[in-house]
């Protein structure tokens, strides 16, 4: 049986057990909303589960029907809980579409995604990573112009790939340690990054990485997404308070890498 079914059919509301409890006493619904002082409207929405049990609620029970407060409580807890949870699983499996759009396999590799088959599990996982609340968030942030982002996706067939490998960049940008943004020392540094270009010392990604940091600029090598056809971008982050340079190695080949690294500074 599915799953999400066989949660609705064994999902049990307070009212029930209210009603279970009136049937045993002899109670109609009508002398209970009496002596609970309370229209009998009222008490049949909460018998179907369609008003919330109050505290206030609970004591008047307590009170007519023997029954704790702090269990009628409980019980409402729970069955709002349930009540979530089902609605979580009908939505993750509308979701479920939505997420096998992006590259789901590469995000596993770079640890980003654990299990990418469980549907739902997976749309939460891709909540998490781009720090959305749901795909109508994700498509507000990257397909549409949004105050937070400067990179409109809107026109874009492969707007999952590229919002993935810009994330993956922003992440890489979280870990580094950086200087408040100059840009007089950027132009100071103008000549150590040509040296760097031509004479390519050992680890010179690392040094042009660490040259720019002094500078307040987070330069990160994200590796490419075979559907992100992207060769670098550079955007603000944190508040506009960081000036992000983002490249991949798509080419593998230094004249685009450096092409790609002084047009993305030059912004």
């Amino acid at each position: 049986m599915d799953s999400i079914k066989l949660k609705k059919d064994l999902l049990s509301c307070p009212g029930d057990t209210i009603q279970e409890t009136i049937d045993t006493l002899g109670m109609s619904q009508a002398e209970l909303a009496l002596r609970m002082g309370r229209s009998k409207e009222k008490l049949n929405e909460l018998i179907k589960g369609k008003a919330t049990l109050t505290p206030e609620t609970a004591r008047k029970l307590e009170n007519v029907l023997g029954i704790s407060a702090s269990g009628w409580l409980n019980l409402e807890r729970r069955y709002r809980d349930e009540l979530l949870e089902i609605k979580q699983l009908e939505q993750n499996e509308t979701y479920f579409t939505w997420a096998k759009k992006f590259p789901l396999k590469q995000l596993q590799d770079f640890n980003v995604l654990s299990d990418i088959r469980n549907k739902n599990t997976l749309p939460d996982q891709l909540f998490k990573f781009f720090r959305v609340a749901s795909p109508g968030e994700w498509d507000a942030l990257y397909r549409s112009k949004s105050v937070a982002y400067k990179i409109n996706l809107n026109h874009s067939n492969e707007a999952e790939a590229i919002s993935a490998w810009l994330r993956l960049g922003e992440l890489q940008a979280e870990k580094l340690e950086l200087q408040s943004f100059n840009r007089s020392l950027l132009l100071d540094k103008i000549s150590e990054i040509k040296d760097i270009a031509y004479n390519y010392p050992e680890n010179w990604q690392n040094k042009l990485q660490n040259l720019c940091a002094e500078c307040g600029i987070a330069l990160v090598y994200t590796p490419c997404i075979a559907k992100a056809l992207i060769y670098g971008a550079t955007r603000w982050i944190k508040n506009n308070t960081i000036p992000l340079v983002q490249l991949t190695d798509r080419q593998k080949d230094a004249n685009a890498f450096w092409f790609t690294f002084y047009h993305e500074l030059a912004h």
